[in-house]
Order: structure tokens, then C-alpha cells, then sequence
């Protein structure tokens, strides 16, 4: 039986930034994505929160708190993928809010291009990629020892 893994990715206006995390080029699969408002069911029903921003981590904890242990920004969540270990994707996520204070990063969250020139979005593109690929290397190393399957993919909302 697969278990179904779910992301919730989380920025501004939700046309730049979260679209690019699914990144089809890393697997991901933009098919389907719509931005929508956040709400509190969308965070509740998130394995796992990446936002693109501080700004934004602390939006989703204001309108859930319970979400902490499973809410990172996206650059946050890159630094520690490396030395995470464990045996489904929910002890991942579960590693990482125990190392939390050992990301020591001189910058947080991925600028927003909005409006900005093409060479911007791509600059910014380039980031996330960088910050997907541990993530998405971590969960791929424990799905594939586990037999299991997570789905990385889901519509990101913000």
C-alpha cells in the first residue's frame, strides 16, 4: 500500500516562487497547479510545509500553530536534507524540526521576482532548484529503502 506524502508550498502571491518548486525538470508535475489562498486546512492536511520566506513560515504558524514541526523555508529544510535519515518521509520531516537550530544560514528565504526581468526569474529559479534537489534526495532515499511512495508533487497553495 502506498502512503500518500503531501507538500505544501507557501509564498506571496503563489505565481512565481511555488510554481517553480515543482520544477518538471526535477520530477515535479506543475499539472493541475492553481494558486489559492492559505488556509488552515490546507496546512493541516500538509506533511510537510516549505515556504519561501521567514515572513511566510511565520503566516502559516500564526494561522496554525501545530504546523511548527513540519514548517520550514525551503532554503532551511536544503541545508539540513543532508543529514537527514529515516525510514519513511515523516521522520525526515521529524529529524529536520529536531536540527532546526543547527541551519545556520546567512539568508532564509528565496527572493520574489515578481515583476522583475526575465534574467531574475531565472536567477531565482536556479535557487529554488538547488533547494529542491537535497529535499527532494532525502525523501527519494527513504521511499526507495522503505518500498514506499510519496508523492511530492501535490499543488502547492500559498
Amino acid at each position: 500500500m502506498t502512503t500518500r506524502f503531501s507538500i505544501l508550498v507557501v509564498c506571496t502571491g503563489n505565481i512565481c516562487r511555488s510554481p517553480l518548486a515543482e520544477l518538471r525538470r526535477l520530477g515535479g508535475d506543475p499539472t493541475g497547479f492553481r494558486s489559492s489562498p492559505l488556509r488552515a486546512e490546507h496546512i493541516c492536511a500538509a506533511d510537510l510545509v516549505l515556504t519561501a520566506t521567514r515572513a511566510h513560515r511565520s503566516a502559516v504558524l500564526a494561522e496554525e500553530p501545530s504546523a511548527l514541526l513540519r514548517t520550514f523555508t525551503l532554503r532551511e529544510l536544503a541545508h539540513l536534507a543532508p543529514r537527514l535519515e529515516g525510514g519513511v518521509p515523516t521522520d525526515l520531516v521529524a529529524q529536520a524540526a529536531k536540527l532546526r537550530s543547527a541551519a545556520e544560514l546567512d539568508d532564509y528565504d528565496v527572493p520574489d521576482p515578481y515583476g522583475a526581468p526575465t534574467q531574475r526569474h531565472q536567477e531565482v529559479a536556479d535557487t529554488i532548484a538547488a533547494c529542491v534537489a537535497p529535499v527532494a534526495d532525502a525523501l527519494l532515499r527513504v521511499t526507495s529503502r522503505s518500498g514506499g511512495a510519496a508523492q511530492t508533487g501535490a499543488p502547492a497553495r500559498g
